[in-house]
């Protein structure tokens, strides 16, 4: 997730079969998916505001809150952190 979207998303890279989704957790429209595992320690923490519903990894935590806002004053503070 980290590599492929920035700050918000309205549509996934990659698709699962209907039937396997449905059996899995989901992140509603709205929601800040915040990553919980990944290749390397910056990698851990990053999110994304999802404009629609979406299947999510077991390594990830979706919070309901103001997506977009939320996000910008993520990156807000990651970018004054590492200035």
């Amino acid at each position: 997730m980290y590599t492929h979207y920035k700050i918000w998303a309205k549509e996934s890279r990659s698709f699962l079969d209907p039937a396997l989704a449905a059996k899995l957790r989901t992140a509603k429209t709205g929601d800040v998916v915040i990553v919980a595992a990944g290749e390397t320690i910056e990698d851990i923490g990053q999110g994304v505001a999802w404009l629609e519903d979406i299947v999510i990894h077991d390594a990830c935590y979706a919070l309901s809150q103001k997506c977009i806002q939320t996000m910008y004053h993520i990156c807000k503070q990651i970018f004054f952190t590492r200035k």
